[in-house]
């Protein structure tokens, strides 16, 4: 989960302000306000409009250095477009490849002078902890707590900071597990051509030429250590279950166009939001009710008929991935009827002749409607019997 989190904080630090407001919109109500010309408000939409569902981590150097040559040469026409000065800020404070932290705080200036106040609070204690400034950041971020009680905010930076700085328990529980490949005995001490029976009981471990006690002594550390990794795998479980709750809050939360205005949070953000929760739900329900149900909670939940164009495809990787799980899940029934039923269901979904109408045949890779005109957004409200 950690990954697909980070995969949207590029949109947080970007987008972070009734119906929901696409980046189009944001962007040009956003930037219209301080005065910059619509040549560049329209470069700028342009951009975004060539990396949709492209996040910076999923880009390798020489993406990324096209990607910042772009921004750079906007720019230089008007730097007080601070949303491409916080998406340099992003790019040279998170990326591996390019990571600079003197060109992160040059924009972090440049985007403080015109981000609003939660944005702003957010990229300095980013930018703080990741230059080991913990206790500047922990300050800011008390400021931060005490300006926005919403309990929404405070996850929504929560969630985020934790992801970016590496503390939750996946890497924990990776070293966990080296540990207890190091550990154990039955590892370390193969049994030299063993012979491998059809039956599962002929298959334990043959009697070892150690001592007793010894053997005794490494199965009682071999218990321990299954005892410690049930241990992390139930403490990760129910942070898994909270932090859903935590997201579905957030996008209860961003569900209206004056929260995303006023925090400059587009639909799609929210949308990655949403995708988030809806994949590990998805997970949950395939484990404990089996492959059917979860394909019909795809198919009831994920698939969307008021999710904006922009929203569906500025998601591109985590819509794919949740709909080839489906078609896994759909995979593993065995069922041929079944099978054919749902696959046909799933292929005809809005959600994937949306990403296919962008991604799929040449000739539907074309961009929207302009937003700005409003065309969207009374479909949109068509839609939802506005």
């Amino acid at each position: 989960m950690k990954k697909r989190i980070l995969s949207i904080i590029l949109f947080l630090v970007v987008c972070l302000g009734v119906e929901a407001v696409t980046k189009k919109e944001l962007t040009q109500e956003v930037l219209s306000k301080i005065g910059i010309k619509q040549e560049i408000i329209d470069e700028t939409i342009k951009l975004d409009e060539k990396f949709a569902g492209k996040p910076i981590f999923s880009m390798d150097e020489d993406e990324l250095d096209a990607r910042i040559k772009m921004i750079e040469e906007i720019l230089e026409k008007d730097d007080r477009n601070f949303d491409l000065n916080d998406e340099l800020f992003t790019i040279y404070i998170l990326s591996e490849e390019k990571k600079d932290y003197e060109k992160a705080k040059y924009y972090l200036e440049k985007s403080d002078k015109y981000n609003d106040k939660f944005s702003s609070y957010f990229n300095n204690i980013v930018y703080n902890r990741k230059i080991g400034k913990k206790k500047e950041a922990e300050k800011i971020y008390n400021k931060l707590r005490k300006e926005f009680k919403d309990k929404p905010l405070i996850d929504l930076a929560d969630i985020f900071l934790e992801a970016m700085t590496g503390d939750d328990e996946d890497d924990s529980l990776s070293v966990m597990d080296e540990n207890f490949l190091e550990n154990n005995f039955y590892l370390n001490n193969p049994i030299e051509n063993p012979v491998v029976s059809d039956h599962p009981l002929d298959n334990v471990s043959k009697i070892s030429e150690k001592d007793p006690e010894d053997d005794k002594e490494d199965y009682e550390g071999y218990k321990k250590m299954i005892k410690e990794l049930t241990k992390m795998s139930v403490e990760r479980t129910k942070k898994q279950k909270e932090e859903i709750e935590k997201m579905k809050g957030i996008v209860a939360y961003f569900s209206n166009d004056e929260k995303q205005r006023e925090f400059n949070l587009s639909d799609d953000t929210v949308r990655g939001f949403e995708l988030q929760f809806r994949t590990q739900e998805m997970s949950d329900i395939g484990i404990n009710e089996g492959a059917e149900k979860a394909v019909q909670y795809y198919l009831e939940n994920v698939v969307s008929d008021t999710a904006t164009e922009d929203a569906i495809r500025f998601n591109k990787d985590d819509e794919e991935s949740l709909y080839f799980s489906a078609m896994y899940l759909l995979s593993m029934t065995g069922d041929e009827k079944k099978i054919d039923k749902y696959s046909k269901q799933l292929e005809n979904t809005r959600n994937m002749k949306i990403l296919q109408k962008y991604y799929g045949k040449a000739e539907s890779k074309k961009a929207p409607e302009n937003t700005s005109k409003g065309k969207n957004k009374k479909e949109s409200n068509k839609k939802r019997g506005k």
